[in-house]
């Protein structure tokens, strides 16, 4: 890991004088190929077509520069969720200043010199960019990237799109130039997304062939003005795992074998009938490929029942909770066990109740893609059938047609119907006539991979992971500090990390008392098992991954901030919370424990109630622990100390 921020550059200067490339070196041969690509996306996608494509050299690095390391705004305006920059079709050097018009439409309906919002989507395997052309071209080419804050709206003023500037160039980059018509096609798409209730056009993907080579932090705050959505691009994330865990992010690497995923064995690449996979540069032993694996496939619990730790001053002592306040045995957990004596558990062991079917309110093991070009959550028919009680679920609305108007103990509910669900480079999914179940997962948890083929489940994993986390709560509220000693026996599972993004916990619902809220369950699109895209990416990530269940998109983002960390040594995501103590998202990092009474370190305080933080801090000085605050709280904090006439506690945050 590097241990500073990469100095951003500026994105508007001049053309610069070419930099040597390794065409220039003596001894490497370019040459141009014809190339013909056949991949494992032939199901439907579009960049699976047979085509040409020309190479200026066979290295296979793309060339990047641009404001690393500086929060770049995403698209915003429109009613997507969708994380989008803006793009103009253009040469490289581009041209300087913003976007003179945007175009929200269609791109076969947009003016030559019109810049276009771009899909950042980590599912799609290739960059993908709607073009002057009526046939796939798939190039190595240069494109910049704009900033994109509010030129959405489509009443969005001239001086809105004069701040959409080039932030990044990227060159030699493996992109598909597909017709801005994509009708034209013998496998037709479109390149609007979303649902119908959110759509959006846009003019290309950015995919992970290009996100693999970089880390990308998407941070994503609501508050009083607006919501802010940004994204920022590193060569490298910055900081130690330990100064990362004591920022409060959750390390989650990918599912055994740890790997990223996509690349098939029986993926080719010809070239006049003839392999056009070639030997690395620099290792002479090893053969290349245009194609490369990027997938991220995560260990997931699905919809476990809400679980915190709430204090309890008069005992002395903590008590795993389904929320604040929430009433005495009203605890479930991850694998199914309940009541008191579960809430009480003072070990970290878990022993999950014995499989029930008609038990709901458990959670279950499933095998997610992160797919950031998605709304909410989407789960395969088969694999939601599976989860999800055969999707026999409650509705979500009671009687009064509200949601969450009425007491729900299911892990999710049924929220009617969508037309269809789009995603460029694949048909729709679903139809007017035929349409998609939309449902409301309650939650979604998820775990660091397993370092062996086989071993604890995801909600295993996860619920031993809150007892951990209650271990802490114990010795805090005894007067100790949260972070453990070597010698307790929760120690070892405080070194996991966990996540949980939807109600994560309780609080108190519109009838007055802690309580289910569907209003802050996970949009859940439901599409069938047979669809193109389904049985693509399933053969994509086998047989090194489990079969995938569904993909995870902007469920990750709610008030949260997510590092897709494709350069650590293992890849994964990072995960954490703005507001810990709203309950729709919890990131529990590691935890480290001391043999020898060392200080409280701020990553052992995330996911202790907030009323024991605060306690923490005014009354044992564990200012490490201003850190697990949101910042509402922290501020509040200091303005009270200050008008004590004492030193701001949180003072360095």
């Amino acid at each position: 890991m590097a241990t500073s921020a990469e100095r951003p550059r500026d994105a508007t200067r001049g053309p610069q004088a070419p930099r040597p490339r390794l065409a220039a070196i003596s001894g490497l041969h370019c040459a141009p190929l014809a190339l013909a690509l056949t991949n494992g996306l032939t199901n439907g996608l579009t960049i699976g077509l047979t085509t040409a494509l020309t190479l200026a050299c066979n290295f296979d690095s793309v060339e990047a520069e641009g404001e690393f390391g500086r929060p770049v705004a995403l698209g915003s305006g429109d009613a997507s969720p969708l994380p989008r920059l803006a793009y103009l079709p253009e040469p490289c050097p581009g041209t300087q200043g913003g976007c003179s018009e945007v175009c929200l439409g269609p791109p076969d309906t947009c003016d030559p010199g019109a810049c276009m919002p771009v899909l950042i989507d980590s599912a799609t395997a290739i960059t993908m960019l709607a073009d002057d052309t009526t046939v796939a071209v798939p190039e190595r080419t240069c494109f910049e990237l704009r900033s994109a804050a509010q030129i959405l709206d489509p009443q969005a003023e001239a001086t809105v799109l004069g701040d959409s500037l080039s932030r990044f160039r990227f060159s030699n980059t493996p992109v598909v130039r597909l017709p801005r018509d994509p009708s034209t096609l013998a496998q037709p798409f479109s390149w609007r997304t979303g649902t119908a209730g959110a759509p959006a056009y846009v003019g290309g993907v950015i995919g992970g062939n290009l996100l693999r080579e970089f880390a990308v932090r998407f941070a994503h705050h609501r508050e009083p003005d607006g919501t802010r959505f940004e994204v920022t691009f590193y060569r490298e994330f910055p900081g130690s795992e330990a100064v990362l865990a004591d920022q409060g992010r959750a390390a989650i690497p990918l599912q055994f074998p740890g790997l990223l995923l996509g690349k098939d064995i029986t993926d080719v690449c010809l070239a006049g009938g003839q392999s056009c996979d070639y030997l690395s540069t620099f290792d002479r032993e090893r053969v290349a490929s245009a194609l490369r694996p990027s997938r991220m496939v995560l260990d997931a619990c699905v919809a476990p029942p809400p679980a915190t730790v709430e204090w309890v001053p008069d005992r002395g002592r903590c008590r795993l909770a389904a929320g604040p306040a929430s009433a005495a045995g009203s605890y479930h957990s991850a694998t199914g066990a309940s009541g008191t004596r579960a809430e009480e558990d003072r070990g970290c062991v878990v022993t999950p109740a014995p499989l029930d079917t008609t038990d709901l309110d458990r959670g279950r093991e499933a095998s997610l893609v992160v797919a950031t070009g998605i709304a909410g959550l989407v789960l395969f028919e088969d694999s939601a059938r599976r989860l999800l009680n055969e999707l026999k679920l409650p509705p979500c609305a009671g009687d009064g047609g509200d949601i969450g108007s009425s007491h729900l103990g299911a892990p999710a509910c049924i929220d009617g119907t969508i037309g269809a669900l789009e995603l460029p480079g694949w048909p729709p999914a679903g139809s007017k006539e035929q349409p998609l179940l939309q449902v409301r997962v309650r939650s979604v948890g998820l775990v660091p991979g397993l370092a062996s083929s086989s071993g604890p489940s995801a909600c295993q994993r996860l619920e031993r992971r809150q007892k951990a986390l209650k271990a802490q709560c114990d010795s805090a509220a005894a007067g100790n500090s949260p972070r453990l000693g070597s010698g307790n026996s929760c120690a070892d599972a405080a070194l996991d990390t966990a996540a949980v993004l939807g109600e994560a916990f309780v609080i108190d619902n519109s009838s007055g008392s802690p309580g289910p809220n569907p209003e802050r369950w996970i949009t859940t699109v439901i599409i069938p098992a047979d669809h193109p895209m389904v049985t693509a990416m399933r053969r994509d990530t086998n047989p090194e991954a489990l079969q995938p269940d569904g993909l995870i998109g902007t469920a990750l983002f709610s008030d949260s901030e997510v590092v897709l960390d494709y350069t650590d040594g293992t890849p994964g995501v990072r995960i954490s919370c703005y507001e810990p103590d709203d309950g729709t998202c919890v990131a529990l990092p590691r935890c480290s424990a001391t043999s020898d009474g060392g200080a409280t370190t701020p990553a052992c305080c995330f996911g202790l109630p907030e009323d024991l933080l605060i306690s923490l801090i005014n009354d044992n000085s564990e200012y490490a622990c201003c850190a697990a605050l949101s910042p509402a709280t922290a501020a509040e904090l200091n303005l009270q100390a200050v008008s004590l006439g004492r030193e701001p506690p949180c003072r360095d945050l």
